[in-house]
């Protein structure tokens, strides 16, 4: 199955972090005895610091995030819609987290990126299966 290969490492490109996206090989999520597809050990704060961290200049619009989600982790192309809600809950009610830029006069929606001062230990976390409260 092409969408359960093994993903590159993640840099940073803001605080040179290497992030060891590989060693969450997407098969650690099929589970073989029953066939299905389980949910990623990541926090949707972890899942949204992932998906910012891949753009240029960390900030996506919504449907970047959950396209960057739904791309990565096979479980949510087939569950149901509410982790999308969830997703939205987490960025706006994570201020300290995450902050809301406005697009360019004339743009639709807006953008979401990290917060300053949380950036660093955002990226820190991103992948660690060890909970971490936010």
């Amino acid at each position: 199955m092409a969408c359960l290969e093994e993903s590159p490492k993640i840099s940073c490109q803001c605080c040179d972090a290497t992030l060891k996206s590989g060693e969450f090989n997407n098969s650690l999520f099929f589970d073989k005895g029953q066939q299905q597809l389980r949910k990623p050990p990541f926090t949707f704060v972890q899942l949204i610091t992932q998906a910012l961290i891949t753009s240029p200049n960390h900030q996506l619009p919504l449907s970047e995030i959950y396209k960057f989600i739904a791309d990565r982790y096979p479980y949510y192309r087939i569950a149901n819609d509410k982790w999308k809600n969830n997703i939205r809950y987490t960025l706006s009610f994570k201020k300290e987290c995450f902050i809301k830029v406005p697009r360019m006069p004339g743009g639709h929606g807006a953008y979401w990126r990290m917060h300053d001062y949380a950036e660093r230990a955002l990226v820190d976390h991103a992948f660690s299966t060890k909970y971490t409260r936010f």
